[in-house]
């Protein structure tokens, strides 16, 4: 059996998976019968590493991960906003306690209790809690021995009839210090390197949480033996640099284009330019509100941006059109814009309410749904706010100041010739109005037959991001050394790619739940501006590069860090 602990989206993952380990070891260090370290597992939601790094050097593999568990890791977990850094590869050291049957047969000890013994005097446990007046802490005990002689002077207790007396541990087994059974290799480039994967906390932007890991790297890197480096495999944040800087090229030749169409059936720069304006001035009032709410973007959070700039647009355009449909060429006064920004105050506000009660319970939610949309929901909700208060404000002012009267033109004609063919088209729909029911009603169900299944494929659309992930799940059973000469094996058809950068390979035969060996390598490609052929192309090229690899089930996807096949899941187990 297992058991389930769910913490709240607010809580503090380190500071409860700590507390929970040490109650977990306190209890059983309390009681009587034998029981063996109860093996754990956290599962953090929606939180995928934001960094992959590789250790390399010419050290031997424990002293690349001495390096990497002593000192990397403890520094990279003191950066603000690291939630987790975990390390893959090399080998780690192990004592290994191998009892003597026939000593504990003629002590009459059972090898159950020896064990007990030593994992009582091995474990950490909790010793209590201090409370201040706005933090509380845990205090642990910490229980690991410092060197392999106090290891062996581990007094167990032997009970006779007339007394109990204690005999060191070295006296009733062998305790040699040596290596864990390799079961994970990381390689960068052909060689043997130790990977590390950084996962940042929930409230903290990637951004910042990666410029500040790679200040640290590159302090630490100074600091490392001759020949010593760590490399970045994968950054997160590249790609979110990349999708913000799109968005603002995007925006702004959004925003050109509108002050050009309301230029030319408006008849007037500079409502056209006010018009354009507001909405990079109510994107920005939104981010600097999502920022005040301690909220990140992330690629769910990306779509609102444009819906939210449609908002922006529309509620400007109601009042713009309110104003110029009243005026008809009368002077602009200020009463005159005041009565016509009122007609459409319902319709304004109205909108506002409808963005709030759909989006509001997203954002209520507690559960995944509401923890993946919260960004998204308040995008909307807030820049709907804000469009709405700059269009009941600065539009009727500025009308009120720039525009004298409003005369007839040619902008005004194409406004007519539109409105003349808009209404043909109304009073024949009408005419034939179950023609046009029965026609839309067909247009749904083909709709929702030939393009809805695509939807969630062209949500994200794929990106060359230079990366391609390579995942081979081999037959139960591979040994370790198998699965490395199918990692050298790949390594090698890989070289033969005329764009390939560098490569990262990790080989994992401890997954939970399956004894089944995975090896995973991240493809990194040259910059897609010097490359011939796409991300897409070469990962075509991959397959048949490793289509004749025996007893392996292999997949080759482009990475796409939006969020679609090969980014990685939304549920990490460590």
């Amino acid at each position: 059996g297992f058991i389930s602990v769910e913490c709240s989206s607010d809580a503090d993952p380190e500071l409860e998976a700590l507390n929970i380990k040490g109650k977990i070891d306190q209890i059983l260090s309390e009681l009587r019968q034998t029981i063996k370290n109860l093996p754990y597992a956290k599962v953090t939601v929606n939180n995928p590493y934001i960094l992959k790094l590789a250790l390399c050097g010419p050290l031997n593999p424990e002293e690349l991960r001495t390096i990497a568990k002593k000192q990397i890791v403890p520094q990279l977990k003191n950066v603000n906003g690291v939630a987790e850094v975990s390390i893959v590869g090399g080998k780690e050291r192990e004592i290994q306690i191998n009892l003597y049957k026939h000593r504990l047969d003629g002590l009459k000890l059972s090898f159950q209790a020896v064990a007990a013994i030593v994992a009582a005097q091995t474990a950490t446990i909790t010793g209590g809690d201090i409370s201040g007046d706005y933090k509380k802490y845990s205090v642990r005990v910490k229980g690991e021995l410092e060197s392999i002689d106090q290891i062996k002077n581990i007094g167990v207790p032997v009970f006779s009839k007339s007394d109990t007396i204690s005999v060191p541990l070295y006296t009733i087994a062998e305790i040699k210090d040596s290596y864990k059974e390799t079961r994970e290799v990381a390689r960068f480039d052909g060689k043997n390197a130790i990977g590390i994967s950084v996962v940042k906390k929930n409230k903290n932007g990637i951004i910042a949480v990666s410029d500040s890991v790679h200040l640290l790297i590159n302090q630490i890197n100074r600091i490392l033996p001759s020949g010593t480096t760590i490399h970045t495999v994968l950054d997160q944040a590249d790609s979110i640099r990349d999708s913000v800087k799109k968005i603002s090229v995007n925006m702004l030749l959004g925003t050109g284009l509108i002050a050009l169409v309301l230029f030319i059936l408006l008849g007037s720069w500079r409502i056209a330019f006010i018009v354009a304006l507001i909405i990079p001035v109510s994107i920005s009032i939104t981010a600097s509100g999502i920022q005040f709410l301690k909220l990140t973007f992330n690629p769910v959070s990306f779509i609102a941006i444009p819906y939210a700039a449609s908002v922006i647009f529309a509620n400007v355009i109601i009042v713009v059109e309110s104003i110029l449909k009243n005026l008809n060429g009368k002077n602009a006064t200020k009463e005159s814009v005041v009565h016509c920004t009122s007609e459409v105050i319902k319709i304004i506000i109205t909108m506002v309410l409808f963005n709030v009660a759909v989006f509001l319970p997203i954002i209520m939610a507690k559960d995944i749904t509401g923890h993946a949309f919260k960004s998204l929901g308040w995008i909307i909700i807030i820049s709907s706010v804000v469009s709405a208060f700059l269009s009941l404000t600065i539009i009727p002012l500025t009308v009120s100041k720039i525009m004298v009267s409003h005369k007839g033109s040619r902008p005004v004609r194409i406004l007519s010739i539109i409105s003349s063919v808009y209404m043909k088209m109304l009073r024949f729909a009408i005419r034939l109005k179950y023609g046009v029911v029965f026609l839309m009603i067909i247009l749904l169900i083909c709709t929702a037959y030939f393009f809805f299944p695509q939807t969630a494929m062209m949500l994200f659309p794929s990106e060359d991001s230079g990366i391609i992930k390579v995942s081979i799940k081999m037959v139960p059973g591979t040994t370790q050394h198998e699965g490395d000469r199918t990692i050298k094996i790949i390594e090698d058809k890989l070289m033969h790619i005329s764009e390939l950068k560098s490569t990262f390979s990790t080989s994992d035969s401890s997954k939970i739940y399956t004894g089944t060996d995975f090896i995973d390598i991240t493809v990194l490609l040259n910059d897609k501006k010097t490359r011939r052929k796409t991300a897409k192309i070469i990962a075509k090229d991959i397959r048949l590069l490793l289509a004749d690899i025996p007893d392996a089930e292999i997949n080759v996807n482009v990475f796409n860090p939006t969020g679609t096949q090969g980014s990685g899941s939304d549920i990490t187990i460590e």
